[in-house]
C-alpha cells in the first residue's frame, strides 16, 4: 500500500488493551485519510444519544494520505469525536509534528475507546506501544506536560495532550499538538473523561511512494509556488489564514489581484490584533 501504512491502532481504555488492526484497502480508497477514516469510524461504533463524556464515545486521530512525505504542508492530523459542547460531529484539524511521526511510525489511524481508572498517556515509539501511568502528570498544563514527557522520552517525539480545562471536563477544552497546535471541539474534554492525558509518537520509517520521482517533481513544484506566489508570500505569510475568512477583498478573489498592504481591509492588519495580545 503506497502512501497508507496499513495499519490501525485500537486502544480499549477500559480494559487496559492495545491492538494492531489492519487497514482495508476498500477502505482506504475509498475514505482516503484524516477526517474519512475518523468519520467512517464514528459512524459505525458510536451508539445514538450517549453522553459524549461517556465511555462510550470514541476518539480517533488520523493523519492525511500525504502527512510523512516530503510533500510540504502536509503534517496535520484529525482529531475526531462526539462533540460535548455542540452533541455532534466534533472534528480538529491540527498542525505540528503528530501526523507526520504517526505516518512514519507506520500507522494511519488511532481509534480510542473506553475509559482508564486512572490516568494514563499512550507512547507510540515505532513498532512498540503501550499505556503509561500518567498519575505525575494530571494536573500539569499542556506545555508542562510536553516538557516532561520529552524529557522522558526524547526530543524526536511528538505530544498531544490536554491541560487541566480537560481533566475538568470543559466541553470545549481542546487537544494540544507540540505547545502550539489545536485540535478543537471539545476533544480536550472527551480525553479527559476518558483520563487519557497524552500520546507520545516517535517515527523513523519513510512513507512509500509508488512513483519517488514524478511525486519529488511535485513536491519541488509546489515548493516553488509557495515560495514565490506572491499571495503567499506577501499576504498570507504577512497576515496569516485569516486573511480573507474576515473580509474577502472582492477584486481579490481567485488571486485576480494583489492587494498592498494598505489596501487590505483595516480589521486584518496587525495593528488590530494589538489589543488581544498578551
Amino acid at each position: 500500500m503506497y502512501g497508507w501504512c496499513g495499519c490501525i491502532i485500537r486502544v480499549d481504555l477500559s480494559t487496559n488493551t492495545i491492538a494492531k488492526v489492519p487497514l482495508s484497502q476498500d477502505v482506504a480508497r475509498q475514505f482516503l485519510g484524516g477526517r474519512g477514516f475518523n468519520s467512517k469510524v464514528l459512524f459505525d461504533e458510536i451508539p445514538l444519544g450517549i453522553d459524549p463524556l461517556s465511555a462510550q464515545n470514541v476518539i480517533c486521530f488520523a493523519p492525511g494520505l500525504l502527512s510523512g512525505t516530503p510533500f510540504p504542508l502536509t503534517s496535520r492530523v484529525e482529531v475526531s469525536t462526539l462533540s460535548p459542547y455542540s452533541g455532534i460531529l466534533g472534528d480538529g484539524n491540527a498542525g505540528g509534528k503528530f501526523a507526520a511521526f504517526l505516518k512514519k511510525a507506520g500507522y494511519d489511524q488511532i481509534i480510542i475507546t473506553g475509559k482508564a481508572s486512572s490516568p494514563k498517556y499512550l507512547l507510540i515509539d515505532n513498532e512498540q506501544i503501550e499505556l503509561k501511568d500518567a498519575t505525575d502528570l494530571w494536573g500539569k498544563t499542556t506545555w508542562e506536560t510536553t516538557d516532561i514527557l520529552i524529557e522522558r522520552h526524547g526530543h524526536d517525539i511528538s505530544v498531544a495532550c490536554i491541560g487541566q480545562a480537560g481533566e475538568n471536563l470543559v466541553r470545549f477544552a481542546t487537544t494540544i499538538i507540540d505547545k502550539y497546535a489545536s485540535a478543537a471541539r471539545g476533544s480536550g474534554a472527551v480525553l479527559g473523561a476518558k483520563r487519557l492525558k497524552a500520546i507520545v509518537v516517535r517515527g523513523k520509517n519513510n512513507v512509500k511512494i509508488a512513483d519517488p520521482e514524478t511525486f519529488k517533481a511535485l513536491v519541488k513544484a509546489d515548493l516553488k509556488f509557495l515560495t514565490t506566489d506572491k499571495f503567499q508570500t506577501r499576504v498570507a505569510a504577512i497576515y496569516g489564514s485569516h486573511f480573507g475568512v474576515l473580509h474577502w477583498h472582492p477584486g481579490f478573489r481567485h488571486y485576480q489581484k494583489y492587494l498592498k498592504a494598505k489596501e487590505i481591509p483595516h480589521k486584518l492588519r496587525p495593528k488590530a490584533w494589538e489589543k488581544y495580545e498578551i
